[in-house]
């Protein structure tokens, strides 16, 4: 089918602008810290907390703010046998807090631990977000190993399929061997298609993490190798991991001061007034409008004994919640250290493993060639070929998880010192 100039040109220009280009993403697995802070939307959702809480300090410096309270009628009304009056009804009061029961400053102090709170938290899932996106990142990097490591296999089974097909025509071999390697052949699509399967869904599933547009493909830079050199990465102290019992412990402290808050909302509120008002017949109880008119300055003093049961019980509460959040904290310090030292211990474990891996790769690799010459003898048959070839693939792919696993696990030692 000729196509018109006009839609050749068409085609042209919007392939020129890459609107029918695949937004692709090639990013290496450090710059992934910088993306999930920028991009994730539940690093995001933290941010906005914490900066919502900025906008809340400085609660004690407006509470000593006055008040003014203004208010405004014109009423048209009748009492008894009177006639209809249409009167004003008006005044304002100026008030000043003197004293609220150190109320205000308590709650200064818990606006600004709140924040330091968000603060915590937003560090937190900084760190579980990036910690996702690594582990997702290194899994990417293995399937695409795995992937082409499996295009491998298939690709010397059909060597050995042709060669088998010949040995049966040369009437070495039998019918039997020619299924063998076919049936291996199917076995080895399907475990393709699945690899790519599941490439799919984490590629989505990382997109979510960093923030990117639906459809992104992600394509991994980095090698699947591990580091010979563990010292700095082993070298471990607790501050690095602080940060993730911080959130429970700031919550213990908010708790604590909300107990505090509540403890005294029967202490007296203290207000230094001023106010003017005029009430009419009807509002002010008074027979002349003259007589309505009033100035006051004063000091008022309020409180409701009462609230001290309810306070009382409140304050109880939220020492509980208090106690309970400390508890969390205490647990919670513990499970990561025991989890940072598990760590550093299956990092040296999967460290010494690589170079095990490596000598049965070359073993492996070894016994593939002997098989393959003794079955060009017809010393060998088609299952030989196949274990042969089968424990090729097994071997490199248990090094390939290997590497796979020693990255994961770096990954989680190294991303708790830099966040």
């Amino acid at each position: 089918m000729k196509l018109s100039l006009f839609t050749y040109t068409l085609i042209v220009f919007f392939y020129s602008q890459g609107l029918f280009a695949q937004n692709i993403l090639e990013i290496k697995s450090k710059d992934i810290n910088k993306l999930v802070e920028s991009k994730n939307a539940r690093v995001s959702s933290k941010k906005l907390q914490s900066q919502a809480m900025s906008h809340r300090q400085g609660a004690l410096k407006r509470s000593f703010l006055p008040s003014l309270n203004l208010r405004g009628a014109q009423e048209r009304f009748k009492l008894g046998n009177t006639p209809y009056r249409t009167q004003p009804d008006y005044g304002a009061e100026l008030s000043l807090n003197l004293f609220n029961g150190t109320k205000d400053t308590l709650n200064n102090k818990l606006i600004k631990n709140r924040g330091e709170r968000f603060e915590a938290e937003k560090k937190v899932t900084l760190y579980e977000e990036i910690i996702k996106a690594k582990e997702i990142y290194w899994n990417l990097v293995f399937l695409k190993e795995q992937i082409k490591l499996l295009n491998e296999a298939f690709d010397l089974n059909q060597i050995n399929l042709r060669s088998a097909v010949q040995r049966f025509k040369g009437g070495v071999g039998t019918s039997v061997d020619k299924f063998e390697f076919e049936m291996n052949s199917t076995e080895i699509k399907w475990n393709i298609k699945q690899a790519e399967m599941n490439k799919s869904i984490l590629d989505r599933e990382l997109n979510i993490i960093l923030g990117q547009n639906e459809g992104t493909k992600i394509n991994t830079t980095d090698a699947l190798e591990h580091q010979h050199e563990l010292k700095t990465i082993s070298n471990h102290s607790e501050a690095q991991h602080a940060f993730l019992a911080q959130p429970a412990l700031m919550q213990a402290k908010e708790s604590e001061m909300s107990a505090k808050i509540m403890s005294r909302t029967w202490w007296p509120k203290i207000d230094a007034f001023v106010a003017f008002n005029e009430y009419n017949i009807r509002n002010g109880n008074v027979f002349d409008a003259q007589e309505g008119k009033e100035t006051v300055l004063g000091i008022r003093l309020t409180m409701n004994v009462f609230d001290y049961f309810n306070g009382s019980a409140e304050s109880s509460a939220f020492m509980a919640e208090s106690q309970a959040a400390l508890s969390e904290a205490q647990y919670l310090e513990k499970q990561v250290e025991n989890e940072a030292h598990s760590e550093i211990a299956n990092l040296n474990f999967l460290h010494n493993q690589v170079h095990d891996a490596e000598d049965n790769i070359k073993k492996a690799d070894r016994y593939l060639k002997l098989t393959l010459n003794e079955y060009s003898r017809g010393a060998k048959n088609s299952p030989d070929v196949l274990g042969a070839t089968e424990k090729v693939t097994e071997v490199k792919n248990k090094y390939f998880e290997i590497l796979r696993d020693f990255q994961i696990i770096r990954a989680h030692l190294i991303t708790k010192s830099e966040i």
